[in-house]
C-alpha cells in the first residue's frame, strides 16, 4: 500500500516560502530607504577645470555664513587657483541637478560649512561603501563621482563640472539654507 501523498503539503510549501521571503525582507530594508528618504537642502559648490584642486587652493571661502573671496596671497603657493579660473554651481536636491551661478549671486546665499547638512546628509567622493544586492546596484562604484549619504541613501549625484567629470574638480563650500 502506497503512502498518501498531498500534493500541497502545507510543510514543504512554508519551507519552500521561508528562504523567499527572507530574500524579499532583505531587499526590501536595502531599497525602501531609496524610495522614501530625499534629501531636502540644496549646496553651493565649486569647480576648476583641469586645475589640480585643493582646499588649499580655493579662491573662496565661508566667512560670517556668506561666499567670500580669499584676498589675494601674492605668490603664495596655497592660492594658486584664481576666481575667474573657478566656476560656481548650486546641487539643487529637488531634481538631484545643478546649475552655475554667479560669485555676486552666491554671496548673498546663507551657507553653512558643515560636513553633515541640516538635514543629516553628508558628501563622500569616490566609489561608494554600499556594494547594492547582487544585480539589483544601480549605482556602480564609481572613483569619479560623488555620492550623498545619510538615512540609509547612497545616491550618486548628477554634478555639473567646469571640464572634467573627476571628483578631484569637485570642491564643497556649503550647504544653502533655506
Amino acid at each position: 500500500m502506497k503512502p498518501k501523498t498531498n500534493k500541497h503539503d502545507p510543510i514543504l510549501i512554508i519551507g519552500l516560502a521561508i528562504p523567499f521571503v527572507m530574500i524579499l525582507i532583505v531587499a526590501a530594508t536595502i531599497f525602501i530607504p531609496e524610495l522614501l528618504v530625499k534629501p531636502h537642502t540644496d549646496f553651493l559648490y565649486e569647480s576648476s577645470g583641469d586645475l589640480f584642486f585643493s582646499d588649499s587652493s580655493s579662491p573662496y571661502s565661508i566667512a560670517s555664513g556668506h561666499l567670500s573671496l580669499v584676498p589675494e596671497a601674492g605668490s603664495a603657493p596655497y592660492n594658486n587657483v584664481s576666481a575667474g579660473q573657478v566656476q560656481l554651481y548650486v546641487w539643487h536636491a529637488a531634481t538631484n541637478a545643478s546649475s552655475p551661478i554667479t560669485a555676486g549671486a552666491a554671496s548673498m546665499l546663507k551657507l553653512i560649512n558643515n560636513s553633515t547638512s541640516p538635514d543629516g546628509f553628508s558628501l563622500n567622493e569616490g566609489g561608494q561603501d554600499d556594494p547594492g544586492l547582487f544585480f539589483f546596484d544601480d549605482s556602480s562604484a564609481d572613483d569619479n563621482s560623488v555620492f550623498i549619504t545619510g538615512h540609509g541613501l547612497n545616491k550618486k549625484l548628477n554634478l555639473q563640472l567646469n571640464g572634467q567629470v573627476a571628483s578631484s574638480d569637485f570642491h564643497f563650500l556649503g550647504w544653502i539654507q533655506p
